[in-house]
């Protein structure tokens, strides 16, 4: 599966959550959703689970900027797991919005969001 496939079937497990990795239940931010998209994750195994998921996909590591135009962290050294995180956390878009953007769909992307590569 594809990082994107794995977003959107650990975002049906829970709720979002933004500025943490989960609630301590069901809700999980982006990355959380990859994880558990994997059935990697527990509550306690966060960093296990990480390290698991960045060795399977070594594209989270690959600099990639954010795909909101005019955003003041466009171009300040992120990867793509950084981009991630960023979209969830200070953007506030959706799982569904950040997997869209993955994949290469611009459905319901805003105005003002520019496609990037990100090797999805």
């Amino acid at each position: 599966m594809k990082l994107y496939e794995l977003m959107l079937k650990g975002s049906k497990m829970g709720p979002q959550v933004f500025g943490t990795w989960s609630d301590g239940g069901n809700g999980t931010c982006a990355m959380g959703a990859i994880m558990l998209g994997c059935g990697l994750m527990q509550y306690n195994e966060w960093y296990q689970s990480l390290s698991v998921v960045r060795s399977q996909f070594p594209e989270l590591s690959v600099p990639t900027t954010c795909p909101v135009e005019g955003c003041f962290r466009a171009h300040h050294g992120m990867n793509l797991m950084d981009v991630i995180m960023h979209l969830n956390d200070f953007h506030t878009w959706s799982r569904q919005r950040i997997a869209e953007w993955l994949c290469g769909s611009k459905i319901t992307a805003p105005k003002g969001t520019k496609k990037v590569a990100v090797g999805a």
